[in-house]
Formats: structure tokens, sequence, C-alpha cells
């Protein structure tokens, strides 16, 4: 699925870090992005960190927002592996 479709706008693009898997699902329209996930650490751990957003979010596969970047930061002392 082509993700070029998602553009709410922003300015603020942020690579994601190459020791972060990550993945989204995007509609088949292309247009409304339906998961984004970030996997850390390399290791299984137990637990999810889930964060609902209302806003519209520049974040996709390749690339945090501002937003992103912050859920990321604050995730629990770093208990959980999964955003």
């Amino acid at each position: 699925m082509s993700h070029q479709l998602h553009d709410p706008g922003g300015k603020v693009r942020l690579k994601v870090k190459s020791e972060i898997r990550s993945d989204a699902i995007f509609s088949a329209c292309g247009r409304y992005r339906r998961l984004l996930k970030r996997e850390w650490d390399g290791a299984e751990k137990e637990g999810y960190v889930l964060w609902i957003g209302m806003n519209p979010s520049t974040a996709d596969f390749n690339v945090d927002d501002p937003t992103v970047f912050k859920e990321q930061n604050s995730r629990a002392d770093g208990a959980m592996g999964v955003l």
C-alpha cells in the first residue's frame, strides 16, 4: 500500500531510528492510518503502551512526527517494548 496519499500536513518529519522496528497500516484508499507501531530494544517485553490521538499525524512507517517522538520518549521508563 502506498503511504503517499496519507498527507495531513505538518512540517516536522523525523526519520525513525534504525534500532526501532516500525509498521503502519493504512485504509484501502490510502488516506487514513489505521495502525502505527514502534518496537524497540530487540527483546520481547511484556505489555504495550497504547496512545490514542485525535489530531492529524504525519507519522508513517518511515518517519515520526513530534507527537509520536514524544510518546516514544515517555514510554513508562522503558518498561514496555512496543508503542
